[in-house]
């Protein structure tokens, strides 16, 4: 079975089988050894910054077993609908563009020191759903429902409610992640 998801939704299966590998690790090895290696670049460090893994490498790293389910199952939900109606190459872009770019944002908010798929899983829900409503044909669908709850977590994060109840949340992430998925959106409706 597990085999039949790699070859049906390989970058689904990709990237959930690296979140846990790198989870295990850190469970075995503690969060400083594994997080050294796959931190955003410190960019005003020249050596940091050339080495290209570090870019999107932040997205495999989870603190918590709250933090890997919430997002692993995300992905996996939204992640195999749209690699199955939209094929492996369009997740397979969206997945770099979300991992970079609101790392990006969330580097400039509050430096190197952040990790978690949610970004890319903002991502994902603001592509699935706006896409979904541009273009009903296309096989994706959110309800609205699911979308207000999305807003309103994004709205409780810049609040720092969460940061009290869960820890520290990468809110630049999050909104950059949200922001990137509806551009996504509109760009594959107009290209379609």
């Amino acid at each position: 079975m597990l085999l039949g998801e790699f070859r049906q939704f390989p970058v689904t299966a990709s990237v959930a089988f690296v979140c846990l590998v790198v989870f295990a690790l850190i469970q075995l090895l503690g969060l400083p050894a594994v997080f050294y290696w796959l931190r955003f670049p410190v960019l005003e460090d020249s050596i940091y910054s050339w080495q290209l893994w570090r870019w999107f490498s932040p997205v495999f790293v989870h603190f918590s077993v709250f933090h890997i389910a919430f997002n692993v199952l995300l992905w996996c939900w939204l992640g195999r609908m749209v690699e199955l109606w939209q094929g492996s190459r369009w997740l397979w872009i969206l997945f770099l563009l979300a991992s970079i770019l609101p790392s990006v944002a969330q580097y400039w908010v509050s430096g190197p020191n952040f990790g978690g798929l949610s970004g890319v899983v903002y991502a994902l829900v603001g592509y699935v759903w706006l896409l979904g409503k541009l273009k009903p044909e296309s096989g994706l669908f959110l309800a609205n429902g699911v979308m207000v709850q999305v807003f309103l977590w994004l709205v409780l994060g810049f609040t720092g409610l969460l940061d009290v109840v869960i820890g520290p949340v990468a809110n630049a992430a999050h909104l950059g992640g949200l922001l990137l998925g509806l551009l996504f959106a509109v760009v594959h409706y107009w290209r379609l």
